[in-house]
């Protein structure tokens, strides 16, 4: 982590690409985790035990944590890959001619 704060805080185009990242992926994390523990609740109040109901009600929560770190990594990638492929940094820096 300590490598990716020195990378992303050395300019402010990376600190922005930085902050965009992680802002999404708390945003998607927290979506994924809450929709789960709504349906849990949800479908436990109504009584549905069939099925998927039955596998989301027993559904154990540590093992979202190696789901989200595997999104992390998923997303990391990707980012990486949008990073050097559309090459952000070049793009971005250049002077605008006028």
């Amino acid at each position: 982590m300590t490598n990716a704060y020195r990378w992303a805080f050395s300019t402010p185009l990376r600190k922005v690409y930085y902050n965009l990242t992680i802002t999404a992926l708390s945003v998607v994390a927290a979506i994924l985790i809450g929709m789960i523990e709504l349906a849990q609740v949800f479908s436990e109040k109504m009584g549905f035990s069939d099925g998927a109901w039955h596998w989301l009600q027993n559904l154990d929560i540590g093992w979202l944590g190696y789901l989200l770190v595997g999104l992390f990594l998923f997303s990391w990638g990707i980012s990486y890959i949008i990073w050097k492929f559309f090459k952000i940094e070049e793009r971005w820096n250049t002077p605008l001619k006028m």
